[in-house]
């Protein structure tokens, strides 16, 4: 009895986030409706509530080699949004941490279509992964390696993709503050052959909260 409270409840209170989950889903998931995937009930253990950072473990799907990064509030973390502007299709809300010794970022972003929505809807919920650059909207975890004695600076650019094991899950937001969980694959944004397979988490600044 408890547990079906709790599910009406939470569909009440996520009702602007409702999706249809009998509805064919656009192919390239963009609109206000398909960039989330599916509603998942709030975690029911107490909420990480300490700083802010972005875990990831990833393993290059070609060579089994794996590697993980945690970058945290310090020294680095840049918080900023890209707000609606003539002739501009997709608007960008990002958080994005910088190691300063090595120059790599890790970044969350959420991503949506002017043209069809005006604001991203948080809510507790798995949602697609986007790309700003074909006008696909949802959320994602990016990852920017700078090349090696590339003089100006160029970057091996990393987005995460969808598959049928993919998923982007925020499962806390409260307290200034969104957390999640993420598994996708990696691919280079140039082209570049390298792919890994990437899971982890993140807590950060609740960026709606910052607008205000």
């Amino acid at each position: 009895m408890e547990r079906n409270m709790l599910i009406v409840s939470l569909l009440l209170l996520l009702f602007g986030c409702h999706k249809d989950e009998n509805k064919p889903a656009d192919p390239d998931h963009n609109g206000s409706e398909s960039y989330i995937e599916n509603l998942i009930l709030p975690d029911p253990n107490p909420p990480y509530e300490g700083g802010y950072y972005i875990h990831v473990n990833f393993t290059d799907q070609v060579t089994a080699e794996n590697r993980q990064l945690t970058m945290k509030t310090y020294p680095k973390m840049t918080v900023w949004y890209s707000p609606s502007e003539t002739g501009v299709v997709m608007a960008i809300q990002m958080v994005r941490f910088t190691d300063i010794q090595t120059s790599e970022d890790l970044a969350i972003s959420f991503d949506f279509n002017l043209n069809k929505d005006t604001t991203f809807n948080f809510c507790y919920a798995n949602y697609y992964f986007s790309d700003p650059w074909k006008n696909v909207a949802g959320a994602n975890i990016h990852y920017d390696n700078p090349i090696e004695n590339s003089d100006p600076r160029t970057d091996d650019m990393y987005l995460g993709t969808n598959s049928p094991t993919a998923y982007f899950k925020i499962i806390y937001i409260g307290n200034n503050r969104l957390n999640g969980l993420f598994h996708t694959t990696w691919k280079e944004f140039s082209g570049g052959k390298s792919t890994f397979d990437v899971t982890g988490e993140f807590s950060i600044p609740d960026i709606r909260y910052l607008l205000k």
